[in-house]
């Protein structure tokens, strides 16, 4: 009787290999800070957008953020701490948004219909929601609302300066931009207001349009009475 034969199987190089698998390497201690901040942040713009600035809690952010409630007092002392970076954030992620959506683009008129575009996509989505509830919430913050004009003017200011360094103009046409970038902000969180009272965007749309209409309507008919403006006074500087 023939013995069975014994059945060989291969062994995967894989599997006969003893070298164990990379580690990664270990973060840093301000990496896990960075990481824990913005987790920390982000829970409180959803927070924040979904249910307003009396539900934005410290202890409800680090739940919705599953991060202890020990560690967001060390990353944020206060609640009022915490609304101030998220405004920092939501600039820093707005510039993002709008250097994407506007490079390559030259002429002023092309400038102002992406912007009037693009402008209502930041205000009204979660991060525009987030930085309108702490305005209105931090009217009523003894702790923030000192500390909010501030907050708000150099994130403005931030703003502004960008935009000069990208498109760069004269005394006059700086005075109309600032001026103009003041009432589309004003009409925006006036609309956006609407959608947190409960209207729907699309009920929002001849608004829209008109507000497009005049920012089309301050390039081609503002802005090149202000750039002669501009002008005149480098030729009276150069006379």
């Amino acid at each position: 009787m023939r013995s069975p034969t014994k059945a060989t199987c291969a062994t995967p190089a894989a599997a006969r290999s003893t070298k164990p698998p990379p580690k990664r390497p270990r973060r840093t201690q301000a990496e896990r800070t960075a990481t824990t901040r913005r987790k920390l942040i982000e829970a409180a713009i959803e927070i924040l957008a979904e249910s307003g600035y009396g539900a934005a809690s410290t202890t409800a952010v680090a739940d919705r953020a599953g991060v202890s409630r020990g560690s967001i007092f060390h990353n944020f002392p206060s609640k009022a701490d915490l609304m101030l970076a998220v405004l920092d954030h939501v600039f820093e992620e707005d510039v993002k948004f709008y250097d994407q959506h506007l490079e390559g683009v030259s002429s002023g008129r092309e400038y102002a219909r992406i912007m009037s575009r693009i402008s209502w996509e930041v205000f009204s989505g979660p991060r525009g929601i987030a930085v309108l509830q702490i305005q209105l919430g931090g009217a009523a913050d003894p702790e923030l609302k000192p500390r909010l004009p501030k907050g708000l003017l150099q994130v403005s200011q931030r703003a502004a300066d960008s935009q000069q360094r990208r498109y760069p103009v004269g005394p006059a046409m700086k005075q109309l931009r600032t001026a103009s970038s003041r009432v589309h902000v004003a009409a925006l969180r006036g609309l956006t207001m609407g959608l947190i009272a409960g209207e729907k965007p699309e009920d929002l749309a001849a608004e829209l349009e008109l507000l497009q209409r005049y920012a089309q309507f301050a390039q081609d008919v503002l802005a090149p009475q202000a750039a002669a403006r501009d002008r005149a006074e480098r030729e009276k500087g150069e006379t």
